[in-house]
């Protein structure tokens, strides 16, 4: 079992600010059980500090992503696609690289993001002046 300490506190934090973990996946990466995770949680409160600023960054970096990608539903998009083509060697059979294709592709908006955003802000409008 992990003992406590600022180094073993600084990892949990990275866990779950960079890479979005869970405290079920915190504690089976760092050999620590739920029961020592939660108990550090009410008994050291520089920890739990730690935890929860780490978990309102990770939200906070969430919702950035999910604005990113849903602005790019609805407004469509460009990407790049590549592709590496091998073909056999006419001597010695061993595969061997042809050529790379690049291409690029449009993603129109999505109609069913339109409208579910459309359809949930229509419904938060109507609740509003209720």
């Amino acid at each position: 079992m992990a003992k406590y300490g600022a180094e073993l506190t600084e990892k949990i934090v990275n866990l779950i600010e960079d890479e979005f973990f869970t405290v079920s996946q915190v504690c089976k990466a760092t050999s620590i059980s739920r029961q020592t995770f939660y108990y550090w949680m009410d008994t050291k409160e520089e920890f739990r500090q730690e935890i929860e600023q780490a978990i309102a960054r990770r939200e906070a970096e969430l919702m950035t992503m999910v604005h990113a990608s849903l602005k790019k539903k609805l407004e469509g998009y460009y990407t790049t696609v590549e592709k590496d083509i091998y073909i056999p060697d006419e001597h010695t059979g061993e595969i061997v690289f042809k050529q790379k294709t690049v291409t690029k592709k449009e993603c129109p908006p999505d109609l069913r993001t339109i409208k579910t955003v459309s359809y949930t802000h229509l419904r938060a409008h109507e609740t509003r002046h209720d």
